[in-house]
């Protein structure tokens, strides 16, 4: 997402490049990040997701999200958690949706 505000998210030892979308309901993490997150020792709270699916700005719908996690993470030393979809099919940043920021 081109021209849209970035963020650098510290999650654990690994930094991130964010986008800030203030006009999403949500944030986001993609499968990928977010697997990788995992295999490098990341312990995030997850729950399943019934129905959700994202339709972006353009009406068209991506694969069905099963699952959100709950994760912490720090933009310049100030820490926060955020609930994040975990969203099959996003590449290639985490989306900040316009909840954040909610401080720990």
């Amino acid at each position: 997402m081109y021209g849209c505000p970035h963020v650098q998210l510290e999650i654990g030892e690994e930094r991130l490049t964010a986008v800030l979308d203030t006009g999403a309901e949500i944030s986001l993490m993609p499968d990928g990040i977010f697997e990788d997150l995992l295999a490098k020792g990341l312990r995030a709270p997850q729950l399943p997701v019934v129905n959700g699916a994202l339709i972006t700005a353009f009406g068209s719908r991506t694969n069905r999200i099963k699952r959100q996690a709950l994760i912490e993470f720090e933009i310049d030393g100030v820490s926060y958690e955020q609930l994040f979809m975990i969203a099959p099919d996003l590449v290639p940043d985490p989306h900040l949706g316009n909840k954040f920021p909610e401080r720990e």
